[in-house]
């Protein structure tokens, strides 16, 4: 019998078009079966089911037949699987087992040609997050059709949960320690030509879990920063629950300090080669580095981390303007010779290598972010400051933020078109929010809307910022930095007053030590840990034993090499999005194909206004207008318009030149160019309604 299949689906299709398509199905379904759709019932389904189905491959076919509305949207469901474009992302993954240290399956083994629907099915649950309950629904639904009569009732089976977790109580919580040996050994199995010794970045920080009744969440997460991947790969090391964070810090680390020291000194012996591990950073914010450096917090008058400054009472605030104060040393700080420092022992001294002033280093995404850039803001917005701009000026501000959203690339995690956080509302706005103010949109927007010293001060802070995330660059480049950030430090006591010069205002001296031994702010930054929080909340499904979810979360997620937040890899090359014009234009030699975008594994070029602007390898600036192929050659061609005057945006406090920011404007001819000879893409603002004068500013932070 010949099958008559309906159109593959795509992924993500209108309510309209599936109601088509299950239509059509339907009545496929009733000339094959010689009965009506009302009729259909499971036992003929059971009885008919060898006449229809003769392999896997046509199980899509009969996925529409009108069964129930609870089976139909099942069948569904394995007819997105077997048909989405992400089908052979789903065959291909890499797993390996996390049950056993001795027992692992080679991840550059390939699958057989035939698909395991345990393995699609697993894949796709994990992804999605599909609960327990509803995947074994979908078992129980898929059971009814012989080629799938071999698959398990229970949803635990597939995904390789395990059966038992093992926590232990310490302080007035719970402690499971996933470890990192396991993580080593993935990558020892995944990848070739590494380093002898992994550099391991750990990050801990506190994570609300529940409000009623309260309770907290403190994991600890890590990295290998000498690993090179396109985006670093966080793992879980140790996580801690209870309704409090744990009162000893020694409990707290101490399963985590004895591995470290048995993977410095004794290593992992894979391929008869010698693999060792050593802690190279330790970031957190200040309240975090208080608690497992065991030392003062920050609102204490001796909380500095790198030197002796005390600070001074002021106007009900403690202030630190001593900006030359004696630096501390890892010598006396394992002594414990700090005694309005130190408030106990605490057990990381016991590393041996490890640095306790210089490796902990400050993080920018909490001191200039939002312990910095939030507070310039507040003092702006806030009516109670003689700084506040006034509520036309504002609103002012508010319009052109928005004008400017349009104009922001996709490469930013948080979308400006989607934003809902005002000016006025400043301190709700996020990290990321935040930083594309001090390093992007904020060097257009306040200008001419702020005081002319205000606009200053605050520039010579995104200026030192965008030198210190610059990887690569000369001594002279972070003496200039560490000099604007004194200055701004100082102006700061003049300008706001001497009572605000807290804690992380201080802190800008020393941030660019770290940023000189790690060599960027960004390589030691706390995004990474930060994006890995919302995906681990999200892993708990209800307010019962919320760690042990996490750790069978961990471990089923881990069983498939999938990582934890969940990110897709989208494929290099041509890409197909919705272009506003039409007729692109072209020029002699060069034809179809056309693309409306092309994504690097650094960026992605889109043909719109946020996301088509890019600085070529020759030094030009291009907006491109068209991506098209050669018609000999059958390379990819980008055709568009470079800027013929090309000037500094600011002089003050150095050229803007130095820093890749140009003020642009009067586009010439047509050109075209290989597409390799892109350099690097640009964030293009406008300066007014007009767009005759443009903007463009490099990007400087990991997107």
């Amino acid at each position: 019998m010949e099958i008559i299949t309906g159109k593959k689906s795509k992924l993500a299709m209108s309510k309209s078009s599936r109601y088509r398509l299950k239509k059509k199905a339907t009545n496929v379904a009733e000339k094959l079966l010689n009965i009506n759709s009302k009729d259909i019932n499971h036992e003929i389904l059971q009885s008919t089911s060898h006449q229809v189905i003769s392999n896997m491959d046509y199980c899509a076919s009969v996925s529409y037949i009108n069964i129930s509305k609870d089976q139909q949207s099942e069948n569904d469901i394995l007819h997105d699987l077997l048909n989405s474009p992400d089908r052979n992302e789903y065959l291909n993954a890499n797993f390996y087992s996390d049950y056993s240290d001795d027992e692992h399956i080679n991840p550059h083994s390939s699958f057989t040609e035939t698909p395991d629907i345990k393995l699609i099915l697993a894949l796709w649950s994990i992804r999605n997050n599909i609960t327990h309950a509803a995947l074994n629904d979908l078992l129980k639904c898929l059971k009814c059709f012989p080629p799938f009569s071999d698959l398990p009732i229970d949803s635990r089976t597939i995904l390789k949960t395990p059966k038992t977790t093992v926590v232990k109580p310490i302080s007035d919580g719970i402690y499971h320690y996933f470890g990192i040996t396991q993580e080593v050994k993935c990558i020892l199995y995944s990848n070739k030509n590494l380093f002898k010794e992994f550099l391991l970045v750990v990050g801990i920080d506190g994570l609300p879990l529940m409000s009623n009744p309260p309770s907290q969440l403190w994991p600890i997460f890590g990295y290998f920063s000498n690993i090179d991947f396109l985006k670093k790969s966080v793992f879980i090391i140790g996580a801690y629950y209870g309704t409090n964070k744990p009162k000893d810090c020694n409990e707290y680390l101490l399963d985590f300090v004895e591995e470290l020291k048995h993977l410095y000194n004794e290593g992992i012996i894979f391929n008869n080669e010698k693999y060792t591990v050593k802690l190279d950073a330790l970031i957190a914010d200040s309240p975090a580095k208080s608690f497992v450096l065991n030392c003062k917090g920050h609102t204490g008058k001796n909380s500095c981390v790198k030197c002796l400054v005390e600070g001074v009472w002021l106007n009900h605030r403690i202030h630190f303007s001593d900006l030359d104060a004696e630096l501390r040393s890892h010598e006396h700080f394992s002594a414990c010779l700090y005694e309005d420092f130190h408030q106990g022992h605490t057990i990381l001294t016991e590393v041996s290598y490890f640095d306790m002033i210089s490796s902990v280093p400050y993080d920018y995404m909490h001191v200039i972010l939002i312990g910095v850039v939030k507070k310039l803001l507040l003092f702006w917005t806030t009516a109670h400051h003689y700084h506040c701009l006034s509520s036309h000026t504002i609103k002012s501000l508010d319009e052109n933020l928005i004008f400017l959203s349009q104009y922001i690339p996709d490469d930013f995690q948080r979308n400006p078109n989607s934003r809902n956080h005002p000016l006025k509302d400043v301190n709700r706005w996020k990290a990321t929010e935040l930083r594309q103010c001090i390093l992007y949109t904020g060097l257009v927007l306040f200008q001419n809307k702020v005081q002319s010293d205000i606009y200053t001060h605050f520039l010579g802070l995104s200026v030192a910022l965008r030198i210190l995330l610059t990887e690569n660059i000369e001594k002279q480049y972070y003496d200039y930095a560490k000099s604007l950030l004194r200055n701004f430090v100082t102006a700061f006591g003049d300008l706001y007053g001497l009572c605000y010069v807290s804690h992380n205002i201080h802190a800008l001296i020393h941030i660019t030590s770290d940023a000189e031994k790690y060599g960027s702010l960004e390589k030691i930054s706390a995004f990474p840990f930060e994006n890995f929080m919302q995906p681990i909340k999200k892993k708990v499904r209800s307010g019962v034993k919320p760690l042990q979810q996490i750790i069978r979360r961990y471990k089923e997620h881990r069983a498939y090499s999938i990582s934890f937040s969940n990110s897709k890899k989208e494929p290099y090359g041509p890409i197909w999005v919705k272009c506003d014009n039409k007729n692109r234009p072209l020029v002699s030699g060069v034809g179809d194909s056309q693309y409306s975008g092309w994504r690097t594994p650094k960026f992605t070029i889109k043909l719109n206004k946020a996301n088509c602007c890019v600085k070529l390898k020759n030094n030009l600036i291009m907006v491109i207008d068209n991506i098209a192929t050669c018609l000999t050659s059958k390379k990819t061609i980008i055709i568009g318009r470079c800027f013929e005057k090309i000037e500094n945006y600011f002089i003050h406090p150095c050229n803007s030149s130095l820093l890749g920011i140009y003020k642009v404007s009067k586009k010439g001819p047509l050109h075209s160019f290989s597409i390799d000879i892109i350099q690097e893409k640009l964030v293009c603002l406008p300066l007014d309604l007009t767009h005759e004068s443009m903007v463009v500013i490099p990007f400087v932070h990991s997107v």
